[in-house]
């Protein structure tokens, strides 16, 4: 595990910082968080074959509306290949940039998102697991 001790003071503009594969910590208005996107490498790829995702392609994570439930009831994750325009949180996994928007965040508060390949169903799941759960 990577800690970082920060002044906010001193860095007040930083929106999002990528430590290394999958560590982030985060500094908003509300403070320091952790949170983390983890998608496997066999995650990455089946998401490359299911969209012919390229090389340098951004995939976006994002709460959308629906009957369905996800971490939050009415909402599900949603994604789109797209380019960042405030990104918050990151992950590079096969040459695949997953990652979420800013204004997105608070869907993940306090949670980390594991993306991970299901074989048995040629599928992925998400997983959602709260900060400061042991794996």
């Amino acid at each position: 595990m990577i800690i970082l001790q920060l002044n906010m003071d001193t860095v007040p503009k930083i929106s999002g910082l990528l430590i290394d594969r999958g560590q982030h910590i985060m500094t908003s208005k509300e403070g320091v968080r952790h949170m983390q996107i983890q998608v496997s490498d066999q995650a990455a790829r089946w998401y490359k074959k299911e969209l012919d995702l390229q090389a340098g392609t951004f995939v976006r994570f994002f709460p959308r509306y629906s009957s369905g439930g996800g971490l939050h009831p009415g909402f599900s994750l949603g994604i789109s290949v797209e380019e960042p325009r405030e990104a918050g949180l990151t992950e590079r996994s096969e040459e695949v940039t997953f990652f979420m928007e800013e204004q997105d965040l608070w869907y993940l508060k306090g949670y980390t998102l594991r993306v991970k390949y299901e074989e048995s169903l040629d599928d992925i799941s998400y997983i959602y697991e709260e900060e400061g759960a042991v794996n």
